[in-house]
């Protein structure tokens, strides 16, 4: 016969670093896009609305991840890193332990969608850009970096759900989908701010 026992455990957290150092990489990315925008060309209210989603974009990533830290660590100094969890024991007083893996479904669906955000940059952006270069034509900002801004709530979304999915204590599967989805994230800044550094300096139309 088995019957619950109560026993206090410490809660697996989060890596506050982890969240503050995506959060600095984010919001760096986002003051870089942000002020490049000062040296577009007038008259370019397209590019300027691209610019500017995708600076909302990488500031939100950084007030949620930054926002989650400090809790975290605001938390861990109040103490509030265990908690009160049941177990099973069995007759004989043995726990049961359950050794089935926990499927990690944050940094998942998190990886999922850094993943359709990517493969969505290299078919609308990155084709056209590689096409641009072959042909000799000039790269367009708004090919370039315009899909990064339609795909922006995933692109946010994948990067916080792979951050906040990770857990120190959890299975290399849990740590590996999270690494995915934080490094294609902190990948795909690169085009958005490279191209808005870009096309300030003329080197882009």
């Amino acid at each position: 016969m088995s019957v619950p026992f109560p026993i206090v455990r410490r809660r697996v957290r989060r890596s506050p670093l982890l969240l503050g150092l995506v959060a600095v990489i984010a919001f760096a990315a986002a003051l870089v896009n942000a002020g490049s925008a000062a040296g577009f060309p007038y008259r370019s209210p397209l590019e300027g609305l691209f610019n500017a989603l995708i600076t909302i974009d990488l500031v939100v990533m950084a007030v949620i991840l930054g926002g989650s830290a400090v809790i975290l660590l605001m938390k861990a100094n109040r103490g509030e890193d265990a908690v009160v969890e049941r177990i099973v024991i069995d007759s004989t007083g043995a726990p049961v332990v359950d050794e089935r893996e926990p499927v990690p479904v944050m940094s998942i669906v998190g990886a999922l969608l850094i993943g359709v955000t990517a493969v969505g940059w290299v078919i609308l952006g990155g084709v056209p850009v590689v096409a641009a270069m072959i042909l000799g034509h000039a790269i367009k900002y708004t090919a370039a970096v315009g899909p990064l801004a339609l795909f922006g709530l995933l692109w946010v979304l994948g990067i916080c759900f792979g951050a906040l999915g990770f857990h120190r204590a959890e299975s290399a599967r849990n740590r590996l989908f999270s690494a995915l989805a934080i490094a294609g994230g902190v990948i795909l800044m690169a085009p958005a701010v490279g191209f808005s550094i870009l096309y300030a300096a003329g080197v882009t139309n």
